[in-house]
């Protein structure tokens, strides 16, 4: 799914980190994002309407992985429709 923005928050109430990388390997490797219970991140790409190239963020690019089974995360996104000018 493509989106222009996305919000990406730990429930507070989890027990351990949750991790937001591109990909598993990267995750494993410690290169990603760490986002502690109650954190949250938030991402978007800027384009100006006068511009015809839309850029989107595709969400089946971001992997998450938790230390605790039951955690979770809460994952808000902003869909855009392509406007032709």
């Amino acid at each position: 799914m493509k989106a222009g923005a996305v919000l990406i928050e730990a429930v507070a109430s989890n027990i351990a980190n949750i991790y937001l990388g591109d990909s598993a390997a990267n995750i494993a490797a410690g290169n990603c994002y760490t986002l502690a219970p109650g954190d949250s991140v938030s991402m978007s790409l800027d384009d100006s309407a006068a511009d015809e190239d839309r850029i989107f963020l595709d969400l089946q690019d971001l992997w998450f992985d938790g230390v605790n089974t039951g955690d979770k995360l809460i994952v808000n996104y902003l869909v855009e429709e392509y406007v032709e000018y």
